[in-house]
């Protein structure tokens, strides 16, 4: 699986950058999976995927640093990255780092893991349990279609564990990269665009979710997800209503 030295493959290499920008997701696709040196066939479910490589369920597992040639279909598209055994554990499945793709699939599976990031922060906001109606003042950073960087501080309409709904006024599109700082605070993150809706005042609903998981951003103490009136946790929050407290 050697790279053209000349840069002419038709495959492409992944970034380091691009690593970092996905975290793992859960993604709803099937996978196939083949070894390069035996040509063998691998029964496998696919656990969780990212940019660089991804985790599958498999009775047998191969060596470390065992090649593979891999098939990763979603509905009617299929991506076909080149990879390598970086982890395996016994009966249960293994860990595959992505060596290259197809120039056409990094798009495609970028699309994936976005897609999967709006999932994760429709879910969340559907428990309104985990979701606090507040506004909190934020600092959104980013940069136009153009390439011009803007910076505006605005305010959260609502914010959970993964993300948060927020007013802006420069046009953002769904898939787009933010960051987000509180002011007053040394902490700031990096978020996806998830959901837009044009909302009064020239002003739009905007839907973030976080691209690592970081539930104190927003210094607010949020309920477990199996919440409810009769949870132990109840007493201690009610009449507080769905404002939780500050950390």
């Amino acid at each position: 699986m050697a790279e053209n030295p000349q840069g002419s493959s038709p495959h492409a290499s992944i970034s380091q950058a691009e690593r970092r920008t996905h975290p793992r997701r859960k993604l709803n696709a099937s996978i196939e999976l083949v070894e390069v040196a035996s040509g063998k066939r691998f029964a496998a479910r696919l656990t969780d995927l990212a940019m660089g490589g991804c985790g599958i369920a498999t009775p047998e597992s191969l060596p470390i640093g065992a090649e593979v040639n891999v098939e990763i279909t979603k509905d009617t598209r299929t991506i076909r990255p080149e990879g390598r055994v970086v982890s395996t554990q016994s009966g249960k499945g293994m860990g595959l780092e992505f060596v290259s793709l197809p120039a056409g699939d990094l798009e495609t599976l970028a699309t994936w893991l976005d897609e999967a990031l709006g999932n994760l922060w429709l879910a969340a906001n559907r428990r309104t349990s985990q979701r606090i109606q507040i506004s909190i003042p934020v600092l959104v950073s980013g940069k136009m279609p153009g390439g011009a960087s803007f910076e505006e501080t605005t305010k959260t309409l609502s914010v959970a564990a993964n993300g948060g709904l927020l007013l802006v006024t420069t046009p953002v599109t769904k898939g787009q990269r933010l960051v987000l700082s509180r002011p007053g605070s040394r902490d700031s993150l990096e978020c996806a665009v998830v959901y837009v809706k044009h909302s009064h005042a020239n002003f739009l609903e905007t839907g973030v979710s976080f691209i690592w998981p970081s539930p104190k951003f927003w210094g607010v103490y949020f309920p477990p997800e199996d919440w409810s009136p009769q949870h132990p946790d109840a007493k201690r929050t009610s009449g507080r209503g769905n404002h939780g407290t500050s950390e």
